[in-house]
């Protein structure tokens, strides 16, 4: 197969894998999302993963009879199934099969060819089946000879029912072995008496064609040498060629008899060529070929009486290699026969005994009834290879040696089927299908195709590398159909329509489109499902429709300050905003005319008209941009004595704006605002920022001036009072109001009306006097001042029994002036009582007087002793003392 056949092959395999992967796990394939960004239409395609591993033995070797072999012996197949690296066990007795198809739902694996097979078939599984058989049969197969068995899976993958084959070579061996015999004897022997025999035969089975020869051996009967059938009858001094017979049909064995005198016999038999076919891909040494054996039997040592000595050796390289005998002194016994083995023309030895002395027995068989396992020796590349093996024997007999070299020759034919089998597991792995190419004949072309590479793949004994796998796959056609999927949308959009062609077996994926302003709805054709959609293994065309609605949105409309009804409306995307439920709604706004709806406020963003297309894919809102009124105020001074006229002000409604600030006047007035009416009360305050006064476009409103006669307040001030507490009287321009009435004290003094000069050098106003306009300027203080009289006060002197006393009067605040208390009799005046302090209202004194003393003096009056006088007080009776005198 071409290398660009190849590159595609793989590749194709590769991706095979690779979409198997994307079936299992989708969340990694082209999956698409409902609503999404916008994307561009597509509908793709790409090969289906219809990939399998199918793995069965190469080669099945049956066990051999002497007639057609039918019995399972030995598998050549894989170590794993899951890596599939070749197994190189000797001999092996079971073999493995093993199918995975990545998704499928069910397997059942069969076999055509066989008679019987353990376990016995059909296996099944889900997507994979492993088994391991132990033994099977077939009918009987001659010797050297093939049959195919065809291994069947059948199998679910991606809802398909499909096939998968494989095919397994079982082969007959030969059972003839290739073989070089010897019969040697020494007619003179020591003396008459003792005549010499040393006779031997070296073999090798396994192989794969043998030229011919001139013997057979005994299959059966006498005795027998077939070790492929497991006997070969034991040595007992025997003529070798009691083992083999000159009539059998196939000869495999040449034969040296040699007899005469002379004190040394030696001889060299070639055997006939055989031939033996090693695939080197898969096996690296001899030793790993199935049933290769060798062998060595000496039939006869009799009157050997001396030492005796054998080997078995690859002798490929060896020096003596052409038939030939001797039989003279010394001659080249040693030289051909070899010396002690270890490095002579002998080469290296491989089996026997070289140093020990065998003795005389009656013969020795080495391999038992089958031959031993073929020595290790590595083989590799390719062409051809001979292989010579070498079983030498020598006994003595006195002084005189017999020596026996039989060389068996074999050819290797060597082969590296790597690429054959690949190309095998390749084709096979790519699990096509009949049904998904045009013509069914290019396809059964390519299934032979593989079987035939596959029966050179097992045949051991073929030598062809090549296949026409590639040749038969590059006619294959496959079958093309088309996936449509249409896209169809609710508001009269055109239907957008996606379609891709093709080839059957092919993964269709698609999946439902974003398209702004629009919701995936429904889905029907294929499927109903609204999910993306992977259909591996499509093989007839297909129609999907995916149905989609506008996005339905609901816009307010917010009037900015005035009403509107509707106050929200449905609108579907790609349709126009007068079409939508609800209606299409003029707002009204006192003081306003509406210009239009607006995406932003106060008319910024875009404009929106009944007739404009819905672009909005959620609610949104539209603002009504409005045109405000404008009017002008006129001011009137309302009975103003001043101060205008004024000019009028221009306003615009719902536009705040300040009044023009009042310049009318108007004596003993304030100014208090603006009316709408002559009498009206205050609406508006000086440069008061308004709006709305009107909402009639290019209205008038006249504002009167409001006018408050101006308010004063009079103080009242205590002007030196010490007591009480007055409130503070307001009065109007032009309005007549009593005076307070007052509550001020002053002690000492007495209230004598109002002041406006606190020293009373002022007008004079009486106690709650009614007043009026004791000012024209609002928000002024008057002060009045308290006026007082001061009181005088009568002081009473009291003469407490003195001749004096009287009254007078003295002023708040002063020291009276006290009145004489004149006398009083035994008394002397002191003081007037309570101590005299300044006057703060009547009052009465009265005189203090003390008594007088005096003494009273005792006369003896003639009479003897002394007394001292007695002190008396005025008006206080008192004891005189006891008289003292005598």
């Amino acid at each position: 197969m071409n290398n660009m056949k190849n590159t595609k092959r793989i590749l194709g395999f590769l991706l095979a894998i690779a979409l198997v992967f994307l079936i299992v796990n989708p969340a990694f394939g082209p999956i698409k999302k409902a609503i999404e960004q916008p994307q561009a239409e597509v509908v793709n395609k790409s090969s289906t993963s219809t990939g399998v591993t199918f793995y069965v033995p190469e080669t099945i070797y049956l066990k051999p009879v002497n007639g057609n072999a039918t019995t399972f012996q030995y598998f050549v197949d894989r170590v794993s199934s899951v890596n599939g690296a070749l197994d190189k066990t000797y001999n092996k007795a079971s073999g493995r099969v093993y199918f995975n198809a990545p998704g499928a739902t069910s397997v059942t694996i069969s076999c055509s060819g066989h008679s019987s097979m353990t376990p016995a078939l059909n296996w099944t599984g889900t997507s994979s089946v492993s088994q391991t058989i132990t033994a099977g049969t077939v009918s009987g197969i001659a010797e050297g000879n093939t049959t195919v068995l065809t291994w069947t899976a059948n199998y679910t993958q991606n809802g398909r029912q499909k096939t998968a084959k494989a095919y397994t070579v079982v082969y007959a061996p030969l059972v003839e072995p290739v073989a070089s015999a010897i019969r040697t004897y020494n007619s003179d022997g020591v003396s008459d008496g003792i005549k010499a025999y040393l006779q031997a035969f070296t073999y090798a089975t396994g192989v794969h064609s043998i030229a011919t020869g001139e013997y057979g051996g005994n299959r059966s009967g006498g005795k027998v040498f077939a070790p492929m059938l497991g006997t070969i009858t034991a040595p007992g001094n025997n003529g070798v060629t009691d083992w083999f017979s000159n009539s059998a049909t196939r000869r495999g064995t040449n034969y040296k008899n040699r007899e005469g005198g002379g004190d040394n016999i030696v001889v060299i038999k070639n055997s006939p060529i055989a031939t033996l076919t090693v695939d080197t891909s898969r096996y690296s040494n001899i030793e790993q070929i199935p049933n290769f054996k060798y062998g060595l039997v000496i039939t006869d040592t009799e009157r050997m009486s001396g030492k005796g000595y054998w080997f078995v050796s690859d002798y490929t390289n060896g020096t003596y290699q052409s038939d030939g005998d001797e039989s003279k002194d010394g001659g080249n016994l040693n030289a051909w026969w070899g010396t002690n083995g270890s490095a002579g023309d002998a080469g290296i030895i491989k089996d026997g005994s070289h140093n020990n002395n065998v003795g005389v027995s009656n013969g020795i068989k080495v391999g038992g009834q089958t031959g031993k396992r073929m020595f290790s020796k590595a083989i590799s590349g390719t062409g051809t290879e001979n292989f010579v093996i070498k079983g030498a024997a020598k006994m003595e007999n006195g002084s005189e040696w017999n020596a026996t070299i039989n060389l068996v020759r074999i050819n290797f034919t060597k082969v590296n089927k790597a690429t054959l089998r690949t190309n095998v597991n390749d084709y096979i792995g790519l699990g096509l299908q009949a049904s998904d190419f045009t013509n069914a004949t290019d396809f059964l072309a390519y299934e032979n195709a593989i079987k035939a590479a596959s029966t050179t793949l097992g045949d051991p004994k073929a030598t062809s590398i090549s296949d026409t796998i590639g040749t038969a796959y590059n006619k294959l056609v496959k079958k093309s159909y088309s996936a449509t999927v249409n896209h169809i949308f609710n508001t009269g959009k055109t239907t957008i329509v996606e379609s891709q062609a093709f080839e059957s077996g092919d993964t269709v994926t698609f999946a439902p489109n974003s398209y702004t302003g629009y919701e995936l709805t429904t889905a029907d054709g294929y499927t109903s499902s609204l999910n993306s959609q992977t259909v591996p293994d499509r093989t007839s065309s297909l129609t999907q429709n995916y149905y989609y609605n506008a996005i339905t949105s609901t816009v307010t409309f917010n009037p900015q300050g005035g009403t509107v009804n509707p106050t929200s409306s449905k609108v579907d995307y790609d349709t126009t905003y007068g079409s939508g439920t609800g209606g299409w709604p003029t707002p009204v706004r006192t003081g306003h005319t509406f210009q239009e709806w607006y995406t932003g406020t106060n008319g910024s963003g875009s404009q929106i008209l009944s007739t404009t297309v819905v672009t909005a894919m959620s609610d949104h809102t539209l603002y009504a941009k409005w045109l405000a009124h404008t009017y002008k105020v006129t001011y009137d001074g309302n009975g103003s004595d001043g101060g205008g006229p004024m000019a009028q002000s221009d306003h615009v409604y719902d536009v705040a704006k300040k009044l023009s600030k009042n310049t009318f006047t108007k004596t003993g007035h304030t100014f208090s605002g603006w009316a709408t009416s002559t009498n009206g009360s205050v609406a508006y305050q000086d440069e008061q920022s308004v709006s709305n006064l009107t909402a009639t476009n290019n209205g008038n409103v006249t504002l009167y001036a409001v006018w408050t006669a101006n308010q004063y307040e009079i103080e009242y001030d205590g002007n030196g009072s010490d007591g009480g507490s007055m409130t503070n009287s307001f009065h109007t321009v032009g309005q007549s109001k009593k005076l307070n009435k007052n509550n001020y004290t002053r002690t000492g003094y007495d209230f004598d009306g109002w002041n406006d000069s606190a020293d009373g050098s002022g007008t004079p106003y009486n106690d709650e006097e009614t007043v009026m306009n004791l000012a024209l300027v609002g928000n002024v203080t008057v002060p009045l001042y308290a006026q007082w009289e001061i009181k005088s006060y009568t002081i009473s002197w009291l003469a407490n029994g003195g001749t004096g006393g009287g009254a007078n009067q003295a002023e708040h605040g002063s020291t009276p002036t006290p009145i004489s208390a004149g006398t009083r009799t035994g008394y002397t005046f002191t003081e007037w009582s309570p101590e005299i302090v300044p006057a703060t209202g009547p009052a009465s004194y009265t005189a203090q007087w003390q008594a007088n003393t005096y003494y009273v003096a005792f006369n003896a009056n003639g009479g003897t002793g002394s007394m001292t006088n007695q002190e008396f007080t005025y008006n206080a009776a008192q004891n005189l003392k006891a008289n003292t005198f005598s």
